[in-house]
């Protein structure tokens, strides 16, 4: 908690010191400003993740996002904040809107929560699709035109192709995001036929640096592959696969892919005794690995839900 205090310290003492800027000097050093600003939060954000405060990150998480957008108005060409929205619309949908429509929707009696999983399917849906539109346009600021070819199929591979190492967080940004979107819209067909783009860029994100926040693009092929049927073009060696590549990027520190594993491959597979194994570890080793707690903690509180759940998925 103090790491994330003294963050959200810095930050604002940053914001004042670039209101004292713009107000004595001109329009570069404010732009300087700013800048220094973005960089702050982007190093920041290891200390939200290594905060397991659930209730103070909920409250932080908001308040930074407005913070670069009010920055981004002053230098609306800013590559890092476009990126940086991103990752905290994203990350912040996962973690909350998302996470707390997952537990909803499982419990026995969703009134007891005090929570619709309507309404926060479609408040993580709109920031998902706010992160997603923010990489993109962080990609339009380096490759002028991309958006227009991203919606031609014929064009759209190639594009992604020809993205750079250093396009990576904004690639995967944009992959996570739009990903989730589909995910939430299974049913639209709108959605559904962007779907691609979000498979190409994770795709190119492997390619280019698998390792990429904490490999993630694996874990985004595992539940891909893992949670459709054959069928459906699911593939159960391929998400095992990604489960394993995963792992070995995280040396097992990020229990998130355990719980993917559990909640799509062994459920596929209807292996009931491994998933609540698997699961049970998730819950228990949530204070393990200090430097990741929020993204474990949000895992065992997935982990929780389904076990509580088991006999809804293997009934």
């Amino acid at each position: 908690m103090s790491g994330i205090r003294g963050q959200l310290k810095s930050i604002a003492t940053g914001f004042l010191f670039v209101s004292l800027i713009c107000m004595v000097s001109g329009c570069s050093a404010k732009h300087v400003a700013v800048g220094q600003i973005a960089a702050m939060v982007d190093t920041g954000m290891a200390a939200f993740e290594a905060d397991d405060d659930m209730a103070m990150l909920k409250t932080a998480f908001p308040g930074n996002i407005k913070l670069l957008e009010a920055l981004l108005v002053n230098q609306p060409d800013n590559y890092n904040m476009h990126v940086l929205l991103a990752r905290l619309y994203g990350s912040y949908a996962f973690a909350f809107p998302e996470t707390e429509m997952e537990v909803a929707g499982l419990a026995e009696d969703e009134e007891e929560t005090g929570l619709d999983p309507t309404v926060l399917r479609a408040r993580a849906d709109r920031y998902y699709q706010k992160g997603a539109a923010y990489a993109l346009r962080a990609l339009e600021l380096k490759y002028p035109g991309i958006s227009d070819r991203l919606k031609d199929k014929d064009l759209a591979a190639q594009s992604i192709t020809g993205l750079q190492a250093a396009d990576v967080p904004a690639l995967f940004w944009y992959g996570f995001n739009l990903g989730a979107h589909v995910n939430l819209n299974k049913n639209s067909v709108r959605a559904l036929a962007q779907a691609h783009l979000a498979v190409k860029a994770m795709q190119r994100v492997i390619e280019l640096d698998p390792t990429y926040y904490h490999g993630g693009a694996h874990l985004f092929f595992m539940v891909w592959h893992g949670s459709r049927s054959p069928m459906m073009g699911g593939n159960q060696d391929k998400a095992k696969k990604h489960y394993q590549a995963a792992r070995a990027i995280t040396g097992h520190k990020l229990f998130l892919a355990d719980l993917y594993y559990a909640r799509f491959c062994l459920y596929q597979a209807g292996e009931r005794e491994a998933f609540l194994e698997t699961l049970e570890q998730v819950v228990a080793s949530k204070d393990k690995v200090p430097e990741l707690r929020m993204l474990n903690t949000v895992a065992a509180a997935r982990a929780t839900a389904y076990l509580e759940a088991v006999d809804e998925f293997f009934d």
